[in-house]
């Protein structure tokens, strides 16, 4: 029987996280000058440490004639430092709801002059952060789309920065409450994003691309009209798009956090269909309409680097149908999902997908304190609660939820067979003025909600007890 002591766990090349008190920990900048070239001119710049101990920086805009406050306009990586900017138009850099819907100012394909744009923090910690936009848009109605809704759908979407994640963590609601039932047939893609992730500035393709859904779809060859694709059904778990570039070494990636089983995501099938959009086979590139690709691979533009999220349409229905799954999505509809960019070598997009895979299996423990059953379903909605479908697990943070019982909690994960790499444990119900000092861990804490944000940083092999 294996100790659910803390374990001093030998770290296999590739997990090591930078140990707390290195350099360059999470940090917000304010005021910062931007990107006037894609009209990003003043800029909240948000840096955190990577797994490999190296920082990422990100532009949030706050001051824009063209943007609304929220929109991520640049990424930088890796060392020597590799910067990936937006491309300005209708789908640059990461925004919400299909083609800058909630982000760009004034009448636009899915915009439609969205108002009342806020950004803020939720919290700021020593290693932890969550910034939250907030958002009324209305849509096109009519039989040509060129009719403007006088409801508004509410967007609220948050960013969870984290020292130790190679990963943002982008959480988003579209609440259709304001909407009546069924009205809202809408593109509702979110993320949707465009940049110079491989490194070239001219955009180039990219090499190839793995889509998964109920199935998976797959093409390891873009750069040439004659490439395979191929497409298998019912034998994947967590839905995911990626897509890389060989000569660059680069890759981008939007991993689910929940099984699709559990939520369908990704357009398998167009909403209210049986049958999947491409069935299974083999065919060539271009025998594969570009607009078919699931969560829009590249499609519309060249097979060029854009990725957006989310199967299109139906989302305002009280009842959705995507091939053999179900799931409602009036009055509000919420999920998350992971957004990566990084170096092929590093095989981070293969290590969240197995995480993603294994956490249905994961075994939390109290021994002081509670495991989490119920949590809020979505960003906004903190006045709701959910059923977890893994205790503890909640998808919307991608984290360990649990309860302290008078400030103190004593805990246990327990990955199985598997590996977590630096998972992140999240404790409400802390009362300390300080966040308190937990081995090998990064900890952060919300001061006015009492709850504490705890990285392990290490790979968790085995069970690992956490105790304050």
């Amino acid at each position: 029987m294996r100790s659910t002591h803390a374990l001093t766990i030998a770290i296999p090349l590739g997990l090591l996280l930078v140990t707390a008190g290195a350099a360059r920990p999470f940090s917000v900048r304010n005021g910062v000058k931007g990107d006037a070239a894609v009209g990003a001119d003043t800029v909240s710049e948000v840096t955190w440490q990577d797994r490999q101990g190296l920082p990422r920086t990100v532009q949030l805009v706050t001051k824009s004639a063209k943007y609304n406050p929220g929109w991520l306009s640049r990424y930088v990586y890796d060392s020597p430092a590799l910067t990936c900017n937006a491309v300005d138009g209708g789908s640059g850099g990461l925004t919400d709801v299909s083609h800058n819907g909630g982000m760009l100012k004034g009448k636009g394909r899915g915009a439609w002059a969205s108002r009342g744009h806020k950004l803020r923090w939720l919290f700021k910690g020593a290693h932890h952060g969550i910034a939250r936009v907030e958002y009324e848009m209305p849509f096109a109605i009519g039989e040509k789309g060129d009719q403007v809704s006088k409801e508004t759908i509410r967007v609220v979407r948050d960013l969870l920065f984290a020292d130790g994640a190679d990963h943002i963590l982008y959480a988003i609601t579209l609440d259709f409450s304001k909407v009546p039932k069924d009205k809202a047939s809408v593109d509702t893609r979110s993320p949707y994003m465009r940049w110079n992730w491989n490194g070239r500035e001219n955009m180039g393709p990219y090499t190839g691309y793995r889509a998964g859904t109920d199935g998976t779809l797959v093409c390891e060859d873009t750069t040439t009209s004659t490439g395979k694709v191929i497409k298998t059904l019912g034998n994947n778990k967590v839905p995911f798009a990626y897509q890389w570039n060989n000569e660059t070494g680069r890759c981008e990636a939007i991993v689910a956090t929940r099984p699709y089983a559990e939520l369908p995501q990704g357009s398998e099938c167009w909403a209210g269909s049986p049958d999947p959009i491409i069935p299974a086979g083999t065919y060539t590139r271009d025998s594969v309409e570009a607009w078919k690709l699931p969560y829009q691979l590249g499609g519309y533009s060249g097979w060029i680097e854009k990725m957006t999220w989310q199967v299109p349409y139906d989302l305002g229905h009280e009842r959705v149908v995507v091939g053999k799954f179900e799931y409602r999505a009036w009055p509000a509809y919420s999920y998350a999902v992971t957004v990566l960019l990084d170096r092929l070598e590093h095989k981070s997009f293969e290590r969240i997908l197995a995480e993603q895979e294994l956490m249905p299996s994961v075994r939390a423990v109290a021994a002081t304190g509670r495991v989490v059953t119920e949590a809020a379903p979505g960003p906004g909605r903190e006045r709701e609660t959910a059923a977890l479908v893994t205790p503890g697990y909640d998808p919307l943070l991608r984290a360990w939820r649990f309860e302290c019982l008078e400030g103190k909690a004593d805990v246990t994960i327990d990955p199985g067979t598997g590996t977590l790499a630096n998972p992140l444990l999240v404790f409400s119900g802390f009362h300390g003025k300080k966040p308190p000092r937990i081995a090998d861990a990064l900890v952060s804490l919300d001061k006015k909600a009492g709850t504490l944000y705890v990285t392990l940083a290490k790979a968790v092999t085995g069970p690992v007890r956490v105790s304050f």
